[in-house]
């Protein structure tokens, strides 16, 4: 690309959309970490910056209530995917040591 005066805009815009579509982006960011930090009680910052108008570096995850309806959407399903993974059945050392062995391990296609 040949360097202009007018900035690097492209004739055909092409540069300029692709700003647009950089920017659209980066506040769709934004406003997803404000809708997860709502959610986990946080501040936008999760307490990251000491001098956070907000919340004076104090604002992680719990700092306040969180949003119910955020909460609802973006952590209930994750802790419920969680909890149903972990109170599932898991063999007992009886149930495994009951196990029949087959006779030969079925072929895997390493060796064939």
């Amino acid at each position: 690309m040949i360097a202009s005066d007018d900035g690097g805009a492209q004739p055909d815009g092409s540069e300029i959309d692709g700003d647009r579509e950089w920017m659209a982006h980066y506040h769709e960011l934004l406003d997803r970490n404000s809708a997860l930090a709502a959610a986990l009680g946080a501040c936008d910052c999760w307490g990251q910056h000491r001098r956070c108008p907000v919340c004076d570096g104090a604002g992680t995850p719990g700092w306040t209530l969180p949003d119910e309806e955020l909460f609802a959407t973006y952590v209930q399903p994750a802790v419920s995917t969680d909890t149903s993974r972990r109170t599932q059945k898991t063999p007992s050392t009886t149930d495994i040591n009951e196990r029949k062995e087959p006779d030969e391990c079925p072929p895997t296609g390493l060796n064939q």
